[in-house]
């Protein structure tokens, strides 16, 4: 449930700004209205933050758990300015290491030499300089008595030599290689001594990443100083006077009531307007809570006049994740790991709840479809057999032979497993969308408009028995499918009877409105076409699962010694890969569906902000601020 929220405007005396901010702080229940562009905190904090935070990025991943620290902004700005110094100097060493590496490709074709040697041949009046010669090259050192080639290494096309200048000054007229300052002995030396300061680089930057709790702290203490100055700054005031506004749920308006006498606030308390972009607060009991990991790895939210869908949402996402996966066993090592996972946390959490719920779902529906790990000799005379549901078994002949579904309502058809789940795909898509409508038109409700969502969902209904025939090849009984074009007709005409009615306007020109609006409720029409057909991916990305278990299953060699430890080896890493590339498909379908085709039928853009009251994010002894009153 989306909580109703209340528009709180504050009035306070502008020598009373500073401590009347904390006093807010402190209690952290009113969500402050920022204006983009208002409110300033000094360079010096917002310089300290970028500061501490390119340094934490820098860092290597700790190993070991991060040591907690307080916030010692002094401590903390000596560990970064430690670690952007150690950066800086990696940056160098492996710029040194690189041109050593081109030194040596430059010199490998010429030996190991010292070049020393040559510079103090060059003092003493004799030149040598390595040339890379062609055959036009060589031919023109011949017919130059001032300099010899020497070849040093080559083939019949190119060679590697020496030019040897037997004149006063060397001919430029010759392109020759520049010699580096070090031979190939000591470059391979160099660039050892600089992987090895490479090496204590990362080591001790991998010791500050334990300690980099009292950057972490100390930048979360900087970050609420900011908030501060930046609320401080943006208020707005005139004749000794400042006032802002922010928004408080409407449950709780007491609690700033009571502020607002404590401390001789003016206070005005409105609901908010249709322009005021009023923060989302959702609240559901315990069960339904736990999909708000999705939302926050999303990092999404209803706007505040939107509907929260959390609890469809999480039922089904549920069925979604259990039809992708589609495997008992894969669902079975889910609920061991969360398992495992609660334990050594010694507590639970909604992440660990909401994979729970997925590995019963998914165990539950690789259960009734016989799929184990992908493989028919786990349940084929076993126990676990009877608990297959026969019409959609995923080995369906091999376990129920001959078996076949007829459904009256389909005369003709004869339903396999497969034809069977994506009709169930099918089937839960015009059921999400219908749920969509029906939402909508209660919300809707008593406005005009809300009667074009029955339009809708005329419109969808009847091309789910559309689709029956025409992609699954299903005909329906005469009496429904004489049915299916008079109740599209009629749903358009619904929608563009009252989807343009408003309020103060005659019905009239809101019928004009819809006739507007004809093309788009056409195209929205198609769309809705589109948006059910593509439920369907739930039998194909579980079809393809399945698909690619058999193989790792068959690739797996049979018999004794190695063979056994190769085809543990085989299967492990392919059911691992399997279930991983399962889970990313339910970020891409099982997600999508709900984001996307669920949420748009209900008129839902995710647009919202969460609700973030003015609070203390770290104790107030640790983001000290000074009065500048």
């Amino acid at each position: 449930m989306i909580v109703p929220m209340k528009k709180v405007t504050l009035v306070l005396t502008e020598d009373s700004r500073q401590a009347s901010l904390k006093v807010l702080r402190k209690a952290g229940v009113l969500h402050v209205e920022r204006v983009p562009g208002e409110g300033r905190a000094p360079e010096e904090l917002t310089d300290a933050a970028d500061h501490l935070e390119r340094a934490l990025l820098a860092l290597p991943k700790a190993k070991v758990k991060i040591q907690k620290g307080s916030a010692d902004r002094d401590s903390a700005r000596g560990m970064a300015d430690r670690i952007h110094a150690l950066m800086e100097r990696e940056k160098k060493v492996q710029a040194e290491i690189s041109g050593f590496s081109n030194d040596m490709e430059t010199l490998e074709p010429w030996g190991d030499f010292d070049p020393a040697e040559l510079r103090i041949l060059a003092a003493q009046g004799v030149t040598i300089r390595l040339a890379e010669a062609n055959t036009e090259f060589r031919q023109a050192v011949a017919d130059d008595d001032s300099v010899r080639f020497i070849t040093l290494a080559g083939g019949k096309g190119t060679h590697f030599g020496a030019l040897v200048n037997l004149g006063e000054e060397p001919d430029d007229d010759y392109h020759c290689v520049e010699i580096p300052e070090f031979g190939l002995t000591e470059l391979k030396e160099l660039i050892g001594e600089r992987q090895a300061e490479l090496a204590g680089i990362e080591t001790e930057l991998s010791g500050i990443a334990v300690e980099s709790g009292v950057i972490q702290a100390a930048l979360d203490s900087i970050r609420q100083e900011i908030e501060f100055e930046e609320i401080r700054t943006s208020l707005a005031g005139e004749e000794g006077l400042a006032w802002f506004s922010g928004y408080i749920p409407a449950d709780n308006v007491d609690s700033i009531e009571t502020l607002a006498r404590e401390n001789a606030w003016g206070l005005l308390v409105t609901d908010p307007g249709e322009e005021d972009v009023v923060p989302t607060l959702v609240r559901n009991n315990r069960i339904v809570n736990i999909i708000r990991p999705v939302f926050s790895l999303m990092g999404i939210a209803p706007g505040y006049r939107e509907h929260d869908i959390s609890f469809w949402f999480l039922l089904f996402l549920s069925i979604f994740v259990a039809m992708i996966l589609g495997d008992a066993g894969y669902g079975a090592v889910i609920l061991i790991l969360t398992t495992i996972f609660r334990i050594r946390a010694k507590k639970g959490s909604d992440t660990l709840r909401l994979l729970t719920l997925f590995g019963l779902t998914t165990f539950t529906w690789g259960a009734v479809t016989g799929t184990w790990f992908g493989s028919l000799p786990i349940v084929a005379n076993t126990p676990l057999r009877q608990l297959v549901i026969p019409a959609i078994a995923t080995y369906q002949q091999e376990l129920f032979p001959g078996y076949e579904l007829k459904m009256g309502v389909f005369p003709d058809g004869a339903f396999d497993s497969n034809l069977m789940i994506q009709w169930l795909a099918i089937l839960l898509g015009i059921i999400m969308i219908s749920i969509a409508r029906i939402q909508s038109f209660i919300k809707k409700l008593p406005a005009l408009n809300a009667f074009a969502q029955l339009g809708w969902l005329g419109i969808v209904v009847a091309l789910y028995w559309l689709i029956m025939s025409l992609v699954l090849q299903l005909q329906p009984i005469p009496r429904i499918a004489d049915l299916i074009l008079p109740t599209i007709i009629g749903g358009v005409a619904l929608v563009i009877l009252f989807s343009g009615q408003e309020k103060g306007n005659s019905f009239f020109k809101g019928v004009l409105n819809g006739l507007k609006d004809i093309l788009p409720i056409a195209l929205d029409s198609i769309g809705a076409f589109g948006d059910i057909i593509s439920f369907i991916r739930l039998f194909a990305v579980g079809l393809a699962g399945v698909a690619l278990s058999q193989s790792f299953n068959s690739m797996a060699p049979s018999g004794g010694g190695f063979a056994i430890v190769a085809a543990v080896l085989i299967l492990v890493f392919g059911h691992t890969l399997n279930l991983v590339l399962n889970a990313l498909s339910v970020l891409v379908h099982g997600v999508r569906l709900n984001v996307l085709e669920f949420s748009g039928h209900l008129d839902i853009e995710w647009a919202g902000i969460n609700f973030d009251p003015f609070r203390l994010r770290v104790p107030a002894s640790e983001s000290p601020e000074n009065d500048k009153e």
